[in-house]
């Protein structure tokens, strides 16, 4: 909460490095919500850096910090094996859900009450399956706690073994519940960055003149929502 009163309070702040006005030296605050590890604190459950002993009540406490960043201020990545892509919501929406939230949890409360609550808080401010839902499940997935939400793309329909220089074509099929996204963007072999169409359309054609094994990527966007994006994979052979 304290990020959220200094966002209101002095937004010119650094609103995600804690206890940056006490500490000067070496990382110039006491825990960094944006990025743990800079401090020596973990950003996964049980991962890099967590406290087994649980010797500090703030100890652990990043990884809760952690999803809240991601929460807000959104992004993608690798988080010591997981994959994964939040959606931002901003201050203001996911205010109200850790408020909401805060009237849920007990004293007693584990990370994975905690995960409950924010989803069951969002659910109630803004539907069952609203973007916010997404938002807050995959920000969850993100610190290594419960699984992504139910994708937006559920599959990709099409040809996984196609011959050398004839089109094929490949759409994406979306979750009939969730937000319909706005545009779609297509991708070859995601390590190189072969970045192949930006279209509104959910459906690629394409020619592949060279034998082997590909990887074909959509990614699904949505900028009404705040430009979340979802993503499936398919694996083609050129023969």
């Amino acid at each position: 909460m304290g990020a959220c009163v200094e966002n209101w309070a002095y937004p010119a702040k650094p609103i995600w490095l804690a206890g940056s006005e006490i500490v000067r030296s070496p990382n110039s605050c006491l825990r960094n919500m944006q990025t743990p590890k800079v401090n020596n604190h973990p950003t996964k459950y049980q991962g890099q850096y967590w406290d087994f002993s649980n010797s500090s009540q703030h100890a652990n406490s990043t990884v809760l910090s952690h999803w809240f960043y991601l929460l807000c201020a959104g992004g993608n990545g690798n988080n010591e094996g997981i994959l994964f892509n939040v959606p931002a919501l901003g201050f203001n929406r996911a205010e109200r859900i850790i408020y909401r939230t805060l009237q849920i949890l007990y004293s007693s409360s584990n990370f994975s009450a905690a995960r409950n609550a924010s989803i069951q808080a969002a659910q109630y401010l803004f539907g069952s399956m609203s973007f916010e839902v997404i938002a807050v499940t995959n920000a969850w997935h993100a610190v290594g706690i419960g699984n992504r939400h139910l994708p937006v793309i559920t599959s990709i329909t099409g040809p996984t073994n196609t011959p050398n220089g004839q089109y094929a074509t490949y759409w994406a099929n979306t979750h009939p519940q969730l937000p319909y996204p706005t545009s779609y963007q297509w991708i070859l072999n995601p390590q190189l960055n072969n970045n192949l169409y930006g279209t509104s359309s959910a459906v690629l054609d394409i020619a592949f003149y060279t034998a082997g094994d590909y990887q074909l990527v959509c990614r699904a966007f949505n900028q009404n929502d705040g430009g979340w994006g979802d993503y499936h994979v398919i694996n083609v052979r050129v023969y």
